[in-house]
């Protein structure tokens, strides 16, 4: 076998490649094989006929031609594996020549992981290390979480009295649309808080000071779409009215809450937590900045089907989320007005910054030599496994595993940036 490796733009390589009938004499067996296999010839086994039946049988041009396919594929991948070609894409193949008993011609296009050329990433990296932040807990944020653990653990009362801020109103309702009611949005047993502004802008005033048992009928405006607003009116029942009574902040409350000695530690943990949470958001925030700054200091020339690639799994991702949520995608398509292609357009630039840092943070991986030992994947596992149970299969555990390495190497390449 002989061949030939070309470079195209765009990440391409060319591969012309030529072999001689010789070399194909185990293809064709092979090929042989298969064709007997496929359709028996009467008298032999399924794939047990002799070499020279199944040729008289089936013909030569079409034993030849069967033969040089399997060829064309085993030649592929041992040039591929040889080169150490990372292809991202299957070959597109254009045969040259395929004449029975003469050598076997044909060029098979390929898309590759592109080279990165990297700018001094260590000195970028130090340069915005400058520029983090020390964090600092205010105690109106230690007040804050405590008032929001001390809500999550206040009681409700049913009251007869009409509503006000800070109570639970349920409510069954129905919205409508120029007359039309709309599934979308209709709800029974449905709690509200007053004054915590986390439904339809003007809804909560309107069921401020009503009782239990009463029938409302209201309109507000709300967006249909991202360009457009209607009002929608809205039929709304109280179910019941509901008084949120808080508990003291005491030892006692701090005790219930877990392995806290009294208030004040409850305080001094929170705070701590509060501290480490942003720490971390800080930490994450220049780990952004600084791949993002090497990503665009570097010479990479990104082939189109990896941008595709990135979108296309970018729109599995939100189409799941959707899902998951109770939607559906083609109704979000509907009140945005727009087509899926549309979407994967705007994501594009997106999609390029999310391949530019895997490739940046695979590229140092390599330049620095990080390795992950065996034992380092298998306590990260353990931990996964307790977490999530142990009831997986062995090919979700192999995945699991691949991106436990994956994220091990690029917080050893981080620790290295960091230093």
């Amino acid at each position: 076998m002989q061949y030939k490796i070309n470079d195209k733009p765009k990440s391409k390589k060319e591969i012309e490649v030529t072999i001689s009938p010789k070399a194909m004499e185990n293809c064709m067996i092979r090929a042989a094989e298969k064709l007997c296999s496929e359709s028996p010839i009467k008298g032999f086994r399924p794939g047990k006929a002799p070499f020279n039946i199944v040729k008289k049988t089936f013909g030569d041009t079409k034993l030849w031609n069967e033969g040089c396919y399997d060829a064309i594929n085993k030649s592929y991948f041992k040039i591929i594996e040889k080169e150490g070609i990372e292809v991202i894409s299957p070959p597109q193949v254009e045969i040259v020549k395929m004449v029975v008993n003469e050598p076997l011609e044909y060029k098979a296009t390929v898309e590759f992981l592109p080279e990165i050329q990297l700018p001094d990433y260590k000195k970028i990296a130090k340069d915005i290390l400058k520029d983090k932040k020390e964090v600092k807990v205010s105690a109106k944020e230690v007040e804050n979480t405590l008032k929001s653990i001390q809500k999550s653990r206040a009681k409700t009362v049913r009251v007869t009295r009409k509503s006000k801020k800070g109570d639970e109103v349920v409510i069954n309702f129905q919205g409508k649309i120029d007359g039309v009611a709309q599934e979308s949005l209709k709800a029974e047993a449905f709690p509200i808080i007053i004054g915590e502004t986390q439904f339809i802008d003007g809804f909560e005033e309107e069921i401020t000071d009503v009782k239990e048992g009463e029938k409302k009928i209201f309109s507000v405006e709300m967006p249909i779409t991202e360009n457009e607003k209607k009002r929608v009116e809205f039929e709304v029942d109280i179910i019941s009215v509901n008084e949120k009574e808080l508990p003291k902040i005491d030892d006692d409350f701090a005790k219930s809450l877990g392995e806290f000695k009294d208030a004040k530690d409850l305080k001094i943990k929170i705070e701590e937590n509060i501290k480490l949470e942003k720490e971390n958001k800080e930490q994450e925030s220049i780990r952004i900045k600084i791949i993002e700054e090497i990503g665009n200091k570097s010479n990479v020339d990104l082939p189109e089907i990896l941008i595709e690639k990135e979108t296309e799994y970018m729109l599995q991702e939100f189409k799941a989320q959707i899902t998951q949520s109770g939607g559906s995608f083609e109704d979000y398509l509907k009140r945005i007005n727009k087509k899926e292609e549309d979407i994967k357009k705007e994501w594009t630039p997106q999609a390029k910054k999310r391949i530019m840092v895997s490739l940046v943070l695979q590229k140092i991986g390599e330049l620095e030599k990080i390795k992950i030992n065996p034992e380092e994947i298998e306590t990260e596992l353990n931990l996964y496994l307790s977490r999530f149970g142990n009831e997986l299969k062995d090919t979700e555990i192999d995945n699991i595993k691949i991106h436990i390495s994956n994220m091990l190497k690029n917080r050893k390449v981080f620790e290295i940036l960091e230093k």
